[in-house]
């Protein structure tokens, strides 16, 4: 029997690409979550840490009094003893125009020696109004050394070509001067940056540490001083955490994935072992028991298992790396988790062998006459057995508790959605044929009044309803699986984009400068200009006056009008009278404290839609504050598009840039930009994986309709000789692989939006464990599923070609012949 298997698997190699595409797939599937994450998080991280990897200790103010400057900082660290070199890592986020193209660049002011992790592969290091460009950007905007660029109104001179290959999913890295980055947008928040530390010959890191944080209480200072290697790993690590989100969200579809190869790798063997069914029936006759048989066709299928999750793990491997070679990350090395790879291996090669079990069994119990007779149509194939109904039933039915139960389970949420799945996935693919012949037999009647052909074809759809079971449910875990991972990823980017959106509510804030008499208003023709931009979809003025608090010199207050509160979802719906709204984290206030302007006695809340640059008041404390009013003194702008981020900003920073920039721009909408291109790369790419799926169930709609073709040939031989036509005979087999293909693809859409939904509430109930607030948003992109059961219906009118010709061009003498 061994060497019969081996035989088999030598000799025929063409049989088995079906099983072995299949496995590939569904080990791949697992595989490519873990690496295209860890490849695009180990890129992202190497690349936003690398302005720190050279310092021996960064330190990170976390708390500090007003009125200390960032110049006072670097002065006390720089006083400590062991302390060679120091100075503050200042970054950016710029937009920078040539030639008609923007593009968004994450600008740093060029350190010291001791801390400059780049090299120059042409050109300088910039000086006064001059940047340095990485390669691409410099491609992107076809510019070299020499060549200028626009920012913010201000012309640069591009001085260098950095040697710098960024990822594009963690920005365009450019290099400034400090001093023009510093007289261009002042010093940045003291407690939102760090400093690196060069350290003296044989002073150790806890030395220096002590001595640091000593120099730092002088100024009343506190903060935290971790060794260059630490900064980087944490901050790889905080910066990379969205993209290990997206890898959890992965991995349930993975779990999904595995049960769908499980049931597309049984339904190919079904087909595989009916093919061969002469020659089990030969093998019997000479002597070989029905149980050498199995254990043949079970070696077959762990061999298969085990090539074709290699096969899975390379397939993984080569879409990590030209995901890789469009987001740049390939140059920071392929990062293969050879553990997860290890284990979705050995997953593959499980699911393959229990997935021939009950195949096997099927076609080794009938006897050696029954194998040698032509292939029929079973006539016990409608019958389904008690337990079938109680087993399926109970799974269907606890998977569905177990689903539900793990919406409120906190930290365990995600494990108990990944095995709740699995059993409501188990119980409605194995239970197919409890509701999918009477899907067929209700589409049927649908059809039946279309002519002899659909009527005869509505009839011949539900005579094996195993195979048709088989084959919808196929196409059933082809299309949930799109589904799935649509549904997810759209509640996913819903879901993040809210929470941004509620932690940083306005899109893009100007705040007016003061000007030459102090005034801090924006003109007339600015306001007009911010209205009239392509892309924004509201523009609201808002007027604001300076405190006259001791404790807050020159703060701008506004007024939070019910315009401003009807901004977005997240932003509160008004602010009480006897309260000031005041930023999250403010350096000198928190909720509950209380300060005295105009002789009013107002309470702090702290907010997320105020910022540094403003706090809020309701309308009517906003009037009997005194000071001059400024109208408007502020724009606030939505921006529906992400995609239209960079263009948006490019136009707001033309409206008010210039030498000397008459506001300042804020916002979260680049946050919400980034994470829209890494949910479209991610997405992209696991769908084209999919792609394959869909063509894997498809190919198996051409089986069905093939074998229907020869176990029906002497009636299909009756039908002509009684009239049909050719053409009739085409037909209804095409009608045929509709009627299978839309039973299979709506419920596939059904099942793909419950697991779709709980997949992303899983992930989300897993990272509320944390800590992390969210509330899960359902979004469903209804028009990518419309054009998938498009794609659908025309992939089966060509499943339906090959055995249509087949059918219809064998003469009625030859079929009764052959019968």
């Amino acid at each position: 029997m061994v060497r019969t298997a081996w035989r088999e698997l030598k000799f025929h190699p063409a049989r088995y690409v079906a099983t072995l595409v299949a496995i590939a797939i569904s080990v791949g599937f697992m595989a490519a979550a873990s690496i295209m994450t860890a490849t695009e998080s180990g890129a992202i991280g190497q690349q936003v840490a690398a302005p720190y990897s050279r310092a021996d200790l960064v330190v990170s103010p976390s708390k500090a009094p007003d009125g200390v400057t960032n110049g006072q900082i670097t002065q006390a660290i720089g006083s400590a003893p062991g302390v060679a070199q120091t100075e503050p890592i200042v970054s950016c986020t710029i937009i920078l125009e040539s030639h008609g193209k923007a593009e968004m660049a994450s600008a740093t002011a060029w350190p010291a020696v001791p801390f400059q992790w780049t090299t120059l592969r042409d050109g300088a290091w910039p000086q006064g109004a001059q940047i340095a460009l990485n390669p691409r950007l410099a491609d992107t905007l076809g510019v070299g050394v020499g060549d200028t660029v626009t920012s913010f109104g201000t012309t640069l001179t591009v001085s260098g070509i950095t040697s710098e290959l960024p990822s594009r999913l963690g920005g365009n890295p450019a290099i400034v001067d400090s001093a023009w980055l510093t007289g261009q947008y002042g010093d940045p928040y003291l407690l939102q940056t760090s400093w690196v530390v060069a350290l003296d010959p044989g002073t150790t890191a806890d030395q220096a540490q002590t001595a640091i944080a000593s120099a730092l209480t002088g100024l009343d200072v506190a903060a935290d001083i971790v060794t260059g290697h630490e900064y980087v790993k944490t901050a790889a690590a905080e910066m990379t955490g969205g993209i290990d989100t997206f890898k959890y969200l992965l991995w349930v579809f993975a779990g999904i994935a595995m049960v769908v190869g499980l049931i597309t790798i049984a339904n190919t063997f079904t087909i595989l072992l009916t093919g061969r069914r002469r020659q089990i029936g030969l093998m019997r006759t000479i002597g070989a028991s029905g149980a050498q048989m199995r254990h043949s066709i079970w070696l077959e299928a762990g061999v298969l298992g085990l090539v074709g999750g290699i096969a899975g793990v390379a397939l993984a491997c080569a879409l990590a790396a030209l995901l890789g070679l469009y987001t740049g990350s390939i140059r920071y090395g392929l990062v293969v988790p050879w553990r997860d790879a290890a284990v979705a291996v050995g997953l593959g090669l499980v699911i393959t062998v229990i997935a021939c079990v009950a195949p096997a069994r099927r076609a080794t119990r009938v006897t050696p006459l029954e194998a040698l007779q032509p292939t029929t149509a079973d006539p016990r194939a409608g019958r389904v057995s008690a337990v079938r109904w109680v087993v399926c039933g109970l799974l269907f039915a606890g998977g569905l508790a177990v689903c539900l139960l793990s919406l409120t389970a906190g930290a365990s949420s995600l494990l108990m959605a990944v095995g709740g799945a699995m059993a409501v996935a188990l119980g409605v693919l194995f239970g197919a044929r409890l509701f999918v012949p009477t899907l067929l037999r209700g589409a049927g009647h649908l059809v039946r009044r279309a002519g002899p052909a659909a009527s005869a074809a509505a009839k011949n759809v539900v005579r094996d309803p195993a195979r048709a079971s088989a084959t919808a449910t196929a196409l059933m875990l082809a299309v949930g699986l799109i589904i799935t991972l649509q549904v997810g990823a759209a509640s996913m980017r819903a879901t993040v984009t809210d929470k941004i959106e509620s932690a940083y509510p306005i899109d893009l804030s100007v705040v007016a400068n003061p000007n030459e008499t102090g005034q801090q208003v924006l003109p007339p023709s600015v306001v007009d200009q911010l209205n009239r931009i392509p892309g924004v979809g509201r523009a609201v003025p808002v007027q604001c006056r300076q405190l006259d608090d001791a404790n807050l010199p020159g703060q701008l207050v506004c007024s939070y009008t019910p315009e401003v509160a009807g901004l977005t979802p997240g932003l509160p719906s008004s602010v009480p009278d006897d309260q000031i709204m005041v930023p999250e984290n403010s350096f000198s206030l928190a909720s509950g404290d209380q300060i005295s302007v105009s002789g009013l006695t107002l309470t702090a809340t702290a907010s997320n839609a105020a910022s540094y640059a403003y706090f809020f008041v309701s309308p009517a404390t906003y009037d009997r504050l005194s000071g001059e009013s400024w109208s408007p003194a502020a724009v606030f702008l939505t921006v529906p598009d992400t995609s239209m981020t960079v263009s948006v900003m490019q136009a707001v920073q033309q409206a008010v840039g210039g030498d000397v920039p008459i506001a300042q721009i804020d916002g979260n909408i680049v946050e919400k930009y980034t994470i829209d291109q890494v949910l479209n790369i991610l997405v992209g790419a696991v769908t084209a994986l999919l792609a394959v799926a869909v063509v894997i169930a498809l190919v198996g709609v051409g089986n069905t309709l093939t074998l229907s073709v020869i176990e029906r040939a002497h009636e299909n031989a009756i039908l002509r000789a009684l009239g049909f036509q050719r053409r009739q005979i085409r037909i209804m087999l095409l009608v045929e692989a509709l009627l299978l293909t839309l039973v299979g693809a709506v419920v596939g859409v059904v099942a793909g939006i419950f697991f779709g939904w709980l997949g992303a509430r899983s992930v989300i109930g897993q990272v509320g464990s944390q800590g992390v607030d969210m509330k899960v948003h359902f979004a469903l992109d209804w028009v990518q599923t419309l054009i998938l059961l498009g794609v659908m219906v025309l992939a089966a009118g060509l499943a339906s070609i090959l055995p249509g010709r087949r059918g219809a061009l064998a003469s009625p003498v030859e079929a009764l012949a052959e019968v």
